[in-house]
């Protein structure tokens, strides 16, 4: 009988906190999406005499501003995606190591945008960029430091190359395979 309960228990206390993960992610997620970079941020809020157009409120802005600003920029949703699927996993009783390589994925991937999405600036600035929107400070440091030392040409390539080695782990390319294919396709004589 104690056993029974110590696992009722234990079953509440997962469902409990994961309710509260997928709540957490969900909340995230509008947050960022809702972002305004007018929005007050300091939660000053007099009377409502100001206007906050972010979804969740002056909580969510005081949520988003700082993850856009010195994280990824939108990319950064990859987080509340993250716990979302924490939350989902915990509630199906699943280990949360079989989630693991996608979780780290995910936020390699968001990474890899956040630069994406502060290279034009860079570009155009060679490295001197003046606001890190919408990569955030991470993405944007990031493309400054490859622009910078690498220009614009060895940026370029790095990048492809960083997309190519995303695209075969994630996708789990055959690259024997695909090069074959490629032979197949074109005529052309490649040695494996």
């Amino acid at each position: 009988m104690a056993k029974k309960r110590a696992q009722n228990q234990k079953n509440y206390t997962r469902e409990a906190t994961s309710f509260i993960l997928i709540a957490l992610g969900i909340i995230l997620m509008l947050a960022i999406i809702s972002y305004d970079r007018a929005d007050d941020h300091n939660l000053n809020i007099d009377k409502n005499s100001i206007q906050i157009n972010n979804w969740i409120g002056p909580a969510g802005a005081a949520i988003a501003d700082p993850l856009m600003k010195y994280t990824l920029g939108y990319p950064i949703l990859a987080l509340a995606i993250v716990i979302l699927l924490v939350g989902v996993q915990l509630f199906r009783n699943n280990p949360l190591a079989e989630s693991m390589r996608n979780i780290v994925m995910l936020l390699v991937w968001a990474f890899f945008l956040s630069i994406l999405f502060a290279i034009p600036e860079s570009f155009e600035t060679y490295g001197k960029i003046r606001e890190y929107y919408p990569s955030g400070l991470l993405g944007g440091s990031t493309a400054e430091f490859l622009t910078i030392y690498l220009g614009k040409f060895g940026t370029s390539l790095i990048l492809v190359a960083f997309l190519s080695v995303l695209s075969v782990i994630t996708l789990h390319l055959d690259l024997a395979n695909l090069l074959e294919s490629l032979k197949e396709l074109s005529g052309v004589s490649i040695k494996i």
